[in-house]
């Protein structure tokens, strides 16, 4: 026990120490909290199986050979059983060996340590992010690419060397048109470039492997691209139409348009100035001759 407390004081991070014994044999976990050494049976802490077992005793006798004296490596191995018991014991306790200070705040026992095992029951599962995986198919349509010019390039060889066979100064640029054209001058009987017999039959089985070929290149090279432009999409950018107030520098806005008061016309003159009134006709104006002068008159 205070060879493990003392390991632990001069490291700080047991689970750093157990990965330096031996990487190749353990695995760490995501968060790089705790580690894999073997793996547990459900009820208890002890290995599963007897190749989980091999693996602890062979681990555990790695790290007494590199972090104890040769006077205690000795002795522990005569007791190799009861060495490997107490370090599965140490490190599966709950509330015993804390690897790093982690605290919490509860309303009952106030400040409390956290505690977590170091030794994970079973292997950990790696998350593989979004972008590794992008990565990664860009990666394989990469390869596949460069395949295929590959074995493009060997078919053009293999269609030059056939013809040149038979028309040793024969040439051809392998661009879409050219090539099309000799190809079709060794098919043509009364061409100066025919190319009889197998030899024919070749050719055009290679030339029709050379356009599958290219076809799937097109489709690769496609692909990529447009993986790229995902990868590196454009930047947002806002266009700003040009307005009539386009003002320099040192140009200051135009002023808002001022507000003109005006007089107000009082309402009566408005009436009296604006209001007339023409009569027709044999009535009379003088309104008061027709007024009776009593109820009775009426």
């Amino acid at each position: 026990m205070s060879a493990f407390n003392r390991i632990h004081v001069e490291n700080g991070d047991m689970v750093t120490v157990f990965k330096n014994t031996n990487p190749s044999a353990i695995k760490v976990d995501n968060d790089q909290e705790s580690l894999w050494i073997y793996t547990m049976r459900q009820s208890d802490a002890l290995p599963r199986t007897t190749q989980d077992m091999e693996r602890l005793f062979v681990f555990v006798q790695m790290f007494m050979e590199k972090h104890l004296d040769s006077e205690s490596n000795v002795y522990l191995m005569k007791h190799i059983n009861i060495t490997v018991c107490f370090f599965i014991w140490f490190f599966t306790t709950p509330e015993f060996f804390f690897n790093k200070k982690v605290v919490k705040q509860t309303t009952r026992n106030g400040i409390k340590k956290i505690w977590r095992s170091i030794l994970l029951v079973k292997p950990p599962v790696h998350i593989i992010t979004t972008a590794s995986q992008h990565k990664r198919g860009v990666n394989h349509q990469t390869n596949i690419l460069s395949n295929l010019e590959k074995e493009k390039e060997t078919i053009e060889q293999n269609i030059l060397s056939i013809i040149q066979s038979v028309h040793p100064h024969f040439t051809i640029q392998w661009d879409q048109y050219d090539c099309h054209d000799k190809i079709s001058e060794t098919l043509q009987y009364n061409h100066a470039n025919y190319v009889s017999g197998k030899k024919s039959k070749k050719i055009q089985k290679l030339y029709q492997d050379y356009q599958k070929i290219n076809e799937k290149i097109k489709i690769s090279k496609k692909s990529i691209s447009s993986v790229s432009v995902q990868e590196k999409p454009d930047p947002l950018t806002i266009n700003i139409p040009n307005d009539t107030n386009d003002w320099s520098p040192c140009d200051s806005p135009p002023s808002p348009p001022k507000l003109i008061r005006q007089n107000a016309i009082p309402l009566c003159e408005c009436i009296t100035s604006t209001t007339t009134v023409e009569t027709e006709g044999p009535y009379s104006l003088d309104v008061d001759d027709d007024v009776p002068e009593s109820w009775e008159d009426l």
